[in-house]
């Protein structure tokens, strides 16, 4: 006996019982439940063998849509029990791992609503416009930038300028960026000065020390809080670099930056000790980085610094990639992307690699002295010693590995 039908109603019985569940139980209306919603999914999978696949989409479309017009249910629903059909049909055809996944999405999304709602509450309107801008966008260059294939010797997937690459990476750091930026938004950074100054390391290192200093200049007494702070956004730049370049070049470079970034955060917390904990707090202002500018001006320097690096690899073989090192004084998220993606592809070697990113470290630390510097010389008396310290140690790591 051949089971494959079986399994293949079972599923679509499951997927209609599961988001019936569901609707059953957060769904304002109560007019569809686990039965429609199960018997949807049987009459999805049934239509395969019935030859009525058009006429039933055509009317289970309609139903809902007209019901939902006069207010007897949500649209939500509606749209949920088109979907249950649709995955009850590709059931019949055999498509099971992919009516799974698609109803596990379905479920997660159709659960999120109360999470969702928590997340407009912290998100200004114009910060979630510029993540839906974000995501939009992405939506669409990330396939165009896949197909678009092979320009010539420079452009195209693997080459020199490689679209999809750069808009995954794109989407990969901005996504860090914005768990940190979250929670920051939830926790408020009023009120809790240390966690917020970590998390804003993971976002923008160098526009939280601007906040801090700018805003401890106008109140000498923050000044020791924002040296603080200073120390702790500078030490969760270095753990983000780490994560990038791990994700993209895989163990073997995280190992070679394990004792590195050890002997780092630990002199980081040993001079976070030099600094009185202060009174008062300081509100750090971080921007959304799903919005669409700071991701583009990422973009933008990660597809200058590449582009500098695959040039110094061409005219001065592997230590032309030290070049690139002179991007940590603006961002060494940049650095750490683009000696990543040069790894994954064999252009450099994991030592090489290791000692780029450990240069653009060191710049990265010592651009926090002179960021404070511009605004408050007080606090970058304070910190110098820190963070020329920590530059001093990565310049002598780099050329040690």
């Amino acid at each position: 006996m051949d089971v494959t039908p079986v399994i293949g109603l079972l599923t679509a019985l499951t997927i209609g019982l599961v988001i019936g569940l569901e609707r059953s139980t957060h769904a304002k209306e109560h007019l569809l439940g686990v039965r429609t919603f199960t018997l949807m999914a049987v009459m999805g999978y049934l239509t395969i063998f019935l030859d009525m696949v058009l006429g039933l989409i055509v009317i289970i479309l309609l139903i809902p849509i007209l019901k939902g017009a006069k207010g007897h249910m949500g649209m939500t629903s509606s749209v949920a029990l088109v979907i249950v059909f649709l995955l009850g049909i590709f059931c019949g055809f055999g498509m099971l791992i992919e009516s799974i996944i698609l109803g596990a999405l379905v479920f997660l999304i159709l659960s999120a609503k109360r999470y969702t709602h928590d997340l407009a509450e912290v998100i200004s309107p114009d910060e979630m416009e510029g993540l839906l801008q974000f995501v939009s966008l992405i939506a669409v260059l990330l396939p165009m930038a896949y197909l678009v294939g092979d320009v010539n010797e420079y452009i195209g997937l693997g080459r020199l300028f490689d679209p999809f690459k750069i808009v995954l990476m794109i989407v990969f750091v901005s996504s860090l960026s914005f768990f940190s930026f979250l929670i920051i938004k939830i926790s408020g950074s009023e009120r809790g000065l240390y966690l917020s100054s970590f998390l804003a390391g993971f976002v923008n290192s160098a526009a939280c020390t601007a906040s801090l200093v700018e805003k401890s200049s106008k109140r000498p007494s923050l000044r020791p809080m924002a040296g603080r702070g200073i120390i702790l956004t500078n030490t969760s730049m270095i753990l983000k670099d780490i994560i990038i370049i791990t994700v993209l070049s895989g163990l073997a470079v995280g190992r070679l930056l394990v004792v590195p970034v050890l002997v780092l955060i630990l002199v980081s917390l040993l001079f976070l000790y030099r600094f009185k904990h202060g009174k008062g707090n300081i509100s750090i202002e971080v921007q959304n980085p799903f919005a669409i500018l700071p991701a583009l001006k990422f973009g933008m320097l990660f597809l200058f610094i590449s582009s500098l690096s695959h040039l110094g690899i061409s005219y001065f073989g592997d230590h032309g990639v030290y070049a690139a090192s002179l991007g940590g004084l603006v961002s060494t998220t940049s650095v750490s992307a683009s000696v990543g993606l040069l790894h994954s592809t064999g252009a450099v070697s994991s030592q090489l690699a290791v000692s780029t990113v450990l240069l653009a470290l060191a710049l990265g630390s010592a651009s926090k002295a002179l960021i404070s510097l511009s605004y408050d010389r007080e606090v970058a008396k304070q910190i110098a010693l820190s963070m020329f310290t920590l530059a001093v140690m990565s310049l002598f790591m780099a050329f040690m590995i």
